[in-house]
């Protein structure tokens, strides 16, 4: 099945996230993914912006993502959840062009791929409570 182009640079967004807070992934490194992404360079500089924002903006995101959280502390999430979470938070947060129900359908999509099936509820829970409660920042 081919995915959509914004999908896939969400994906890669993602990826670059993770690998960035787990693996110590390089800029080189982060560059040479998108490479093998096959994605177009709109894409790839989509994928990037997403990535590098989530990541500046993590000390805004958590404490976001933590007040969602109902009986789960954010340190007990797995990387990819929290990598996720922040990902589409940041959308959510710093690209309100897109509309969010698109930006919350997406991420399940992606989660639906990349977590265990019984992350996905709880993805889904948190990112419907952050997007209601309006979280938009300047």
């Amino acid at each position: 099945m081919k995915l959509p182009p914004r999908r896939r640079a969400r994906i890669l967004g993602f990826q670059i996230l993770y690998s960035r807070s787990h693996l110590g992934l390089s800029y080189a490194g982060e560059l040479a993914l998108c490479k093998a992404s096959g994605l177009k360079e709109d894409g790839q500089d989509f994928a990037l912006a997403l990535a590098e924002k989530a990541w500046e903006a993590r000390p805004q995101l958590d404490p976001l993502i933590s007040g969602a959280l109902k009986e789960w502390r954010q340190d007990r999430l797995t990387g990819s959840l929290n990598a996720l979470l922040r990902l589409a938070l940041t959308e959510l947060l710093f690209w309100p062009e897109t509309d969010g129900k698109v930006i919350l359908n997406e991420t399940v999509e992606i989660a639906k791929l990349h977590l265990d099936k019984a992350a996905i509820p709880l993805l889904n829970g948190v990112l419907h409570s952050l997007a209601q409660a309006g979280n938009r920042l300047p």
